[in-house]
């Protein structure tokens, strides 16, 4: 018959293993902080203005690429559907960083 081993609790904090950061260091330290970002984490309006091209262009390569496929002979309904979905996320993402570089007005 298995016998009951009962432990004390600092019996049983000493066996665990041993973290030296997790005693000094409040785990309150490690949470990402919840609040506006700080001015050296937001991106600029020349990067917002970067980003809006890039994802403009993108936005039009993809555009072309479903018109090519879907003129060609041989469709390929899977491929064209996932291109266009990712059309639709691009043209969220080009709304996103417009609306970050107007500003706000209050009428």
């Amino acid at each position: 018959m298995a016998s009951l081993l009962i432990l004390s609790p600092e019996q049983q904090v000493a066996l665990l293993p041993h973290r030296r950061d997790s005693l000094t260091v409040p785990a309150s330290r490690y949470r990402p902080t919840i609040g506006p970002q700080s001015a050296m984490n937001r991106p600029t309006d020349r990067d917002l203005k970067e980003n809006l091209l890039k994802l403009r262009d993108e936005h039009r390569m993809l555009d072309a690429e479903i018109s090519a496929l879907e003129t060609t002979a041989e469709l390929n309904q899977l491929q064209i559907k996932r291109l266009k979905k990712r059309k639709l996320l691009l043209k969220d993402q080009i709304s996103a960083v417009e609306d970050k570089l107007t500003p706000d007005i209050i009428a």
